[in-house]
């Protein structure tokens, strides 16, 4: 916490130390590195672009590769720990973009071709992985920090890797997934492109730091041909918007959301529940044409059909072990699959999310904290920002098959892995790192690419068997947490108690810290209560400036 608070001051030696309170040994030596590393940005981003380019690879090879690397490989906890917050607060200071690519090629690797499970190419990113799971939660904590830290910069190349390059090939879906038009001719253009720039530096193995793809040059998997000639520009928050919002907001506070506590007893059950979903779909197809106000509209047709979504629910959605998509996805007409582009899809979507935890597993209510309102102003705000970071990068519309990134077996990648590994283990993990995580795949679910937004943000999707999804991952939690509700007869109890202590309106129980017995449990069950709300405001969000830019 002490060298993250630091700041860079460079040009005053004299003054900082005089005047800087010692809090910890090294703590004049730490502001004057940063200073120094600051004056390197700097300099590398007002100099000419060779000088610049020279100076940050000999600072990858001379700094990080030579001094961090064996710091952060090491097996010890505190000096890991150290070193990752050194690396941390390094990438905060880093603007320049060729500095901050090396930075990048350092902590990620510089390969963006298909990540392949159990791959050892780059041993660096495979130790910081591992270290989100590890059993000290110091080291879990400071690594979750350093990949939100990565996830904050302006780098394509940082959410190719870690997110994008293996869910381009859609091989998550159910069947074959239509090719999009043009995609196998931008493919081979990127190719071109991309072997043309590796041409020039072929005497260079592919893993050496001075070897490396310009990914300002080689920009993006999708480009130009496989775009349409409209801009991506994000959707700007007028103040009717904002006031879409907020009305929005107290009209999605007034919906009652039916909860399932049991899966269906019988095929005709389903069969009913099922062909209520395809009236309510046919209806849904009819009026979309007529449907012009967006934001009202949608939260309007959530309240008239909301008996209809949950008996629906109780099918598909609510079943132990039962995968969303698998009763739902027959229902869902060809080229629906993604709520983000039918707007009589969105509100599905959100009592999805908000209907995950029974009644009984939810405190909010309890306290007259549920916060709608601000999860959607926040949301609103953190998505315009993220889809200016990305509109330079040429992301498609609408999600897209790259021949180059089609697989047999489908696999996440690493990332999307571990963050669904430590979702799934959120009950047995503590508030501070639930709190992290959270926030971590939330940040990830704002980025604007539709490939990943189907994935992580549409649970009617078809996916093949065996495929994890943010969804499906919830669904498994929650089950878990019903099962425990029902052995713990003080379980509302409990979890009301633990609320109040998070807000302060009472005191702890034990002077020493202790807590009651499964107050972290009860903690990790506010926070899954919470993010469901932030994830249902992202899905409403991403889709209200879909509909409202074209």
């Amino acid at each position: 916490e002490n060298v993250e608070s630091l700041e860079a001051k460079w040009g005053f030696d004299d003054i900082i130390a005089r005047n800087e309170n010692q809090s910890f040994v090294g703590k004049c030596q730490v502001i004057s590195f940063l200073s120094w590393l600051d004056y390197c940005d700097q300099l590398i981003a007002l100099a000419n672009p060779h000088v610049g380019e020279a100076l940050a690879l000999e600072i990858h090879k001379t700094f990080l590769t030579g001094q961090l690397l064996p710091q952060l490989m090491q097996l010890s906890e505190c000096g890991s720990i150290v070193a990752t917050t050194y690396i941390t607060r390094c990438l905060r200071t880093v603007c320049s973009p060729a500095l901050l690519r090396e930075f990048c090629y350092f902590l990620l690797g510089n390969d963006r071709t298909l990540e392949l499970k159990n791959n050892q190419a780059h041993p660096l990113k495979k130790r910081l992985l591992e270290r989100c799971n590890h059993l000290s939660e110091e080291v879990c904590i400071a690594t979750l920090k350093l990949f939100d830290t990565l996830l904050q910069k302006e780098d394509e190349h940082i959410f190719h890797c870690l997110l994008l390059r293996n869910l381009l090939g859609r091989n998550y879906l159910q069947g074959p997934a239509p090719v999009e038009e043009n995609s196998l001719a931008t493919t081979v253009v990127n190719k071109k492109v991309v072997n043309s720039h590796e041409h020039e530096k072929s005497n260079i193995p592919p893993d050496n730091p001075e070897n490396h793809t310009d990914v300002s040059e080689s920009n993006t998997f999708a480009s130009g041909s496989i775009i349409s000639s409209e801009s991506d520009q994000p959707a700007r928050s007028s103040p009717k918007e904002l006031k879409e919002i907020a009305s929005t907001a107290q009209q999605l506070n007034s919906i009652k959301y039916i909860n399932s506590q049991s899966a269906p007893d019988n095929s005709n059950s389903s069969a009913e529940n099922t062909s209520n979903f395809d009236n309510h779909q046919a209806q849904d197809l009819s009026s979309h044409n007529e449907q012009t106000s967006g934001a009202s509209c949608t939260v309007s047709t959530c309240r008239d059909n909301d008996e209809i979504i949950s008996q629906s629910s109780e099918s598909s959605l609510s079943t132990p072990g039962h995968s969303p998509s698998s009763s739902v996805s027959s229902s869902l007409p060809s080229g629906f699959a993604s709520p983000i582009f039918v707007r009589s899809e969105v509100h599905k979507v959100v009592n999805c999310f908000l209907s995950l935890l029974p009644e009984e597993a939810k405190s909010s209510y309890q306290t007259s904290d549920s916060a709608y309102d601000m999860y959607l102003r926040d949301a609103h705000k953190q998505f315009a920002i993220q889809e200016t970071v990305c509109k330079d990068w040429a992301w498609p519309k609408r999600p897209v098959v790259l021949a180059e990134y089609v697989m047999e077996v489908f696999y996440e990648g690493s990332f999307l892995h571990m963050l669904f590994d430590k979702l799934l283990h959120l009950l047995d993990q503590s508030y501070s790192v639930n709190l992290l995580l959270t926030a971590l795949i939330a940040k990830v679910a704002l980025i604007p690419h539709p490939n990943l937004h189907e994935f992580l943000l549409d649970p009617f999707l078809p996916t093949v068997d065996g495929t994890q999804t943010l969804y499906s991952v919830l669904i498994k939690v929650t089950n878990e947490i019903k099962h425990h509700q029902k052995s713990d007869s003080t379980f509302c109890q409990k979890l009301l108690l633990a609320r109040k202590q998070l807000l302060g309106v009472v005191p702890t129980i034990h002077s020493d810290g202790r807590g009651f017995e499964d107050q972290s449990r009860m903690e990790a069950i506010i926070v899954l209560e919470e993010f469901c709300k932030e994830l249902s405001a992202i899905a409403f969000v991403k889709h209200h400036a879909a509909v409202t830019r074209f």
